[in-house]
C-alpha cells in the first residue's frame, strides 16, 4: 500500500501548487480504486490534466500511467509497489536503475520509463518475454525448458546442468542428476535407475558382487579366483598363468601326487627334461630344459645344443628364453619371462605402468617391479607413505592412486581414505568420501545429501532429525543448521535468506 499513499499524497500536493498538471479525475479515480481508495475521501482533490509522454508535463514531472509525477517522490517507491497497477504489471515503471533490480533470477536496466531485462543468471532465461517476472524459466534443470527455451525433454525424463537425461538409464546421471557409476574394469550400467556392473573387462570378474569397486579380480593371475570366480588353484599346481592353473615356470607335478605339489625341475631333470618323461640319451644332459652334449653346454647363450657328428649345433631356446632377432650365433638374447617388450614371446609388449613377471604382464610381488616401486593388483606403482608424499594423487596402501577411484580418495600428496565402507558415501567426490546417489550410501542410510554430497538419514515433518533439522531443500534430509539457507533445531528447516536474515548456529535461528 505504500505506492498507493505516496501517490495519494503527491496528487493531493499538488493541488496547493496550481503550476503542476496532474492525471485527470477519470484515471485518478481508477488508479486510487486499484490501490483500494476512494478518491471521494481524499480532501481538496483537484482534478489534473492526464498525459501520454514526459512533454505533456511541466517542470521537472514525469508521465507515468497517464499522470504526470515528481520523479523525486516515484523515485522513493519500491519496484514492487509501482507494479500494484494494472497498466505497469507487464513491465514496471522506474527512473533509475536501481528500481530494475529485484526482477528474478536477471540483472534489470531502467529504459524510457519501464524495467527491461539486460541479462539472465546462468541457468535461466527470459522465455515469456515478460521484464515483470524476470528470468523465470530454469533451463538449467526444468525437463519443459531443457538448455533453451521450448526444449522439451520426452516424457519421463529429467533436465541435468541444461541437458536431458534419463535417470534408469543413463550412467552418468544414473537415478539422479551427477550419478556416475564407476567404471573399475567394467563398462558400467544404469538399470531402473541403479548402478550395476556391466560386461567386465577381458580378464577381470566382479567376484564379490559389489557395484562400487566393478570388476575388481583379476582371473589371469588370481590364485582364488584363476579363470573364474572361485576357482580356486590346488596346492598341486600353485601357479594361476593367464587363467590356467599349473606349475611355476620351470616345474612340473610328474608323479601326480597333490601333497608334494610340483616337484621336478625340469630345466635340469634328464629324467624329466623340459616336460614329464622326457628323458636325455645316454652321454646327454639336461641344461635349461633341453637335453644336450656336456661340451655344448656353453655353446649358445640360454639355448640348448645339440650333437651332430661331434659338432655343438643350436636346437633351441631355454624355457624362459626367445631368439628374437633370429641370430642362432648370439643364442637366445631375450628373457620372455620378464623382458616388458617380449613378454611370453618375442614381440608381446606390456601396457603402460605394467612390467612382465612370470612370462605375463603385470606383476605378484614388488621383486617383480624396478627399483623404488611397489606391486598393487598386478600392477607397479610409487611407493609412497606419510613421508613420502605422491606427486600426483594419494598414498592407499603403500602406492600412489590417481584418487579418483572409490578406494582411493583423498587430495594430492596425502593419504586416500578407503570409500568403500565408509558411512559418507562409496564415492570419491572432490577429494573426499561422499556420494551423488542413494545406492552409493551404507545399508540403513536412506538419503543422499545433494547439497554436501554426503550420506544422511531421511527426515520429515513427522519423522525428526535427531541432530539439526529436516531440509526439504535437499530432498528430505538431516542437516546440522548451519547453513544459510537452513536454519532450525528440530522439524523443518527454514531458509533465513528468503527474509534477508542469517542463520544462527548456536542458537539455531534465523537472526
Amino acid at each position: 500500500m505504500r505506492s498507493a499513499l505516496a501517490f495519494v499524497a503527491l496528487v493531493a500536493g499538488c493541488t496547493a501548487d496550481n503550476s503542476r498538471p496532474d492525471a485527470g479525475s477519470g484515471d485518478l479515480a481508477r488508479v486510487l480504486s486499484d490501490q483500494g481508495h476512494d478518491a471521494a475521501t481524499v480532501p481538496d482533490l483537484a482534478v489534473p490534466a492526464g498525459c501520454r509522454k514526459d512533454t505533456d508535463c511541466k517542470g521537472d514531472r514525469i508521465c507515468v500511467a497517464g499522470a504526470c509525477v515528481d520523479p523525486f517522490d516515484l523515485a522513493a517507491a519500491p519496484v514492487g509497489d509501482l507494479a500494484t497497477s494494472p497498466d505497469l504489471a507487464a513491465s514496471p515503471a522506474c527512473v533509475n536503475n536501481g528500481q530494475c533490480a529485484a526482477l528474478p533470477h536477471a540483472s534489470g536496466t531502467c529504459s524510457a520509463g519501464q524495467c527491461a531485462i539486460a541479462g539472465c543468471d546462468p541457468g535461466y532465461a527470459d522465455c515469456n518475454k515478460q521484464a515483470a517476472d524476470g528470468c523465470e524459466a530454469n533451463i538449467g534443470g526444468d525437463p519443459a525448458t531443457c538448455g533453451s527455451c521450448g526444449n522439451a525433454c520426452p516424457m519421463g525424463n529429467f533436465c541435468c546442468s541444461g541437458k536431458c537425461a534419463d535417470f534408469t538409464g543413463d550412467v552418468k546421471n544414473c537415478g539422479g542428476c551427477g550419478g556416475i557409476c564407476p567404471v573399475a574394469n567394467n563398462v558400467p550400467a544404469c538399470v531402473a535407475g541403479m548402478c550395476a556392473v556391466g560386461k567386465c573387462s577381458d580378464g577381470f570378474a566382479n567376484c564379490n558382487g559389489v557395484v562400487g569397486d566393478g570388476c575388481e579380480v583379476d582371473t589371469r593371475s588370481d590364485l582364488k579366483n584363476c579363470g573364474g570366480c572361485g576357482m580356486a588353484c590346488a596346492k598341486d599346481a600353485p601357479a594361476c598363468t593367464k587363467g590356467v592353473c599349473g606349475c611355476p615356470l620351470g616345474f612340473a607335478d610328474c608323479d601326480k601326487n597333490p601333497a608334494n605339489g610340483c616337484e621336478v625341475d625340469v630345466i635340469t631333470d634328464g629324467k624329466n627334461c623340459g616336460a614329464c618323461g622326457n628323458v636325455c640319451q645316454q652321454g646327454y644332459v639336461c641344461i635349461m630344459g633341453a637335453c644336450t652334449c656336456p661340451n655344448c653346454q656353453n655353446a649358445f647363450p640360454n639355448a640348448a645344443a645339440g650333437c651332430i657328428n661331434g659338432q655343438c649345433v643350436f636346437s633351441g631356446c631355454r624355457i624362459g628364453w626367445a631368439n628374437c632377432d633370429g641370430n642362432p650365433q648370439n643364442g637366445c638374447e631375450v628373457q620372455t619371462s620378464g623382458d616388458s617388450k617380449n613378454c611370453g614371446a618375442c614381440g608381446v609388449v606390456c601396457p603402460q605402468g605394467n612390467v612382465c613377471a612370470g612370462a605375463a604382464c603385470g606383476c605378484r610381488t614388488a621383486a617383480d617391479c624396478p627399483t623404488g616401486k611397489a606391486c598393487k593388483g598386478g600392477a607397479c606403482g610409487s611407493v609412497c607413505d606419510v613421508q613420502s608424499r605422491c606427486n600426483g594423487g594419494c598414498c592407499l596402501n603403500g602406492i600412489c592412486s590417481a584418487g579418483t577411484a572409490e578406494t582411493a580418495c583423498g587430495a594430492s600428496g596425502v593419504t586416500c581414505v578407503d570409500c568403500s565402507n565408509n558411512q559418507l558415501g562409496s564415492l570419491c567426490v572432490a577429494g573426499h568420501c561422499g556420494c551423488t546417489d542413494v545406492s552409493q550410501c551404507p545399508m540403513g542410510t536412506a538419503a543422499c545429501d545433494p547439497m554436501r554430497q554426503l550420506c544422511n538419514r531421511a527426515c520429515s515433518a513427522i519423522v525428526k532429525c535427531p541432530v539439526g533439522c529436516c531440509s526439504a531443500m535437499a530432498n528430505g534430509v538431516c542437516l546440522t543448521g548451519a547453513a544459510t539457507t537452513a536454519c532450525g533445531q528440530d522439524g523443518l528447516c527454514a531458509d533465513c535468506t528468503k527474509v534477508g536474515l542469517m542463520c544462527d548456529p548456536v542458537a539455531f535461528a534465523c537472526m
